[in-house]
């Protein structure tokens, strides 16, 4: 029971500060309320403006960021634009010294037949010239073994006049066809 009264008597106490509070809340609160809400505007302004200052600061210093980002973005487009150029350039050089290399494999191939041809044409010289000698070397012997070695003995030997001009024309024969050789043998 006695916690009922106790009860009860709370009870009681909440209800009438309730009812004073609500009687004088019409009266003094509105006045209250008016300030504090005019404070908080005002407090909500401060914060507004603050708010405000830090996301212009963050809007500039991205602002600052882009335009980095942008002169970034222009340097690497200009150094791959360089880049691209020096590939072109080396591209074309090196089409320049492919063609070059194959001209002068050209060229060479070329210069190779050449030296087969001249290589050939001298072995041929040689051929002729070792058999040029080899005949000469005989008539020289058979003339050393006739003892007709002049122009002399020949007119004196022949039996005719005939014989003579025949004699007489082999003799220039043989006498121009060594002079050719020897002028070949010289060149």
């Amino acid at each position: 029971m006695k916690k009922t009264y106790i009860l009860k008597k709370a009870m009681a106490a909440i209800a009438s500060a309730a009812l004073a509070l609500s009687a004088f809340s019409f009266s003094a609160m509105p006045a209250l309320k008016a300030k504090t809400q005019q404070e908080l505007l005002e407090e909500q302004l401060e914060e507004n403006k603050a708010r405000q200052e830090e996301l212009e600061s963050k809007i500039s210093s991205a602002r600052n960021d882009i335009s980095r980002q942008k002169e970034y973005q222009e340097s690497i487009d200009e150094q791959i634009a360089a880049t691209e150029e020096y590939i072109r350039t080396l591209t074309q050089l090196i089409a320049d010294y492919d063609l070059q290399i194959e001209e002068l494999d050209g060229s060479i191939l070329e210069k190779e037949a050449d030296i087969e041809a001249t290589q050939a044409q001298i072995d041929e010289e040689e051929l002729e010239i070792a058999h040029n000698i080899s005949i000469y070397e005989k008539q020289l012997r058979a003339m050393y073994i006739s003892g007709n070695d002049s122009v002399a003995s020949v007119i004196l030997g022949a039996n005719s006049f005939f014989d003579m001009l025949m004699k007489l024309e082999m003799v220039k024969r043989v006498a121009d066809a060594n002079n050719d050789f020897i002028d070949h043998l010289v060149d």
